[in-house]
């Protein structure tokens, strides 16, 4: 059973760019990244530094598109 919609973080639940779709995926995660793993894949994807949040949401909707709902998450 995943986390659930309500332990979404408020910025992404209010998303303008994600839909209901979107964030169920999400909400299907066992659990929530740890910082660990968003630092690792912020190492990894340096051109996610310094963009603004609905452009984050652009890019985590190309993720959902290669069903990669874990690096979605890990974009924030």
């Amino acid at each position: 059973m995943g986390i659930g919609v309500d332990a979404l973080p408020g910025f992404i639940k209010n998303s303008s760019v994600l839909t209901g779709n979107d964030l169920g995926q999400l909400a299907n995660m066992k659990v929530l990244p740890n910082q660990t793993n968003v630092d690792k894949f912020i190492a990894d994807n340096p051109k996610f530094i310094g963009i603004k949040l609905n452009e984050k949401h652009k890019f985590a909707k190309v993720f959902f598109k290669k069903s990669d709902v874990k690096n979605t998450f890990e974009l924030e």
